[in-house]
């Protein structure tokens, strides 16, 4: 069943990006993350762009699909948001996941005790001979 918010519209033209306008600054959320935004056109609404943000949902639009959004005025602009999958929602939580998975790696740990960063530069200087291994 369609959500009777959603209405479909034909794409004339997309726009994405992940930098700050006039500038190759990263766009990053209140939170610090980075994130893309998209702006389209559609057959239904003319040359008026509607912006809204990327995610795997519309990531793979091309001009002349049809696709489903719900569209929300905001002051002289329209922005537009199209439902956002379980994958989005899957994809960051484990992107936290290997996130902090990372961090812990790359901390040296004695007694349950962060106590600095592993260099993982340093080799172990010690040879030992296939031969002595018993198994």
């Amino acid at each position: 069943m369609v959500d009777e918010k959603y209405t479909k519209v034909k794409l004339t033209r997309i726009f994405r990006d992940d930098k700050q306008k006039n500038s190759k600054l990263p766009l990053l959320s209140k939170e610090g993350n980075p994130y893309n935004k998209i702006a389209i056109q559609t057959e239904q609404y003319g040359e008026k762009w509607l912006s809204g943000f990327g995610n795997t949902a519309n990531y793979f639009w091309r001009k002349g699909d049809i696709v489903e959004i719900e569209v929300t005025p905001s002051g002289e602009f329209l922005n537009f948001t199209n439902e956002s999958t379980m994958l989005d929602r899957m994809m960051k939580a484990m992107e936290v996941r290997i996130m902090k998975l990372e961090r812990s790696l790359n901390k040296k740990v004695e007694s349950g005790e962060v106590v600095g960063d592993v260099d993982f530069s340093k080799k172990d200087t010690e040879v030992i001979d296939v031969e002595d291994i018993p198994f």
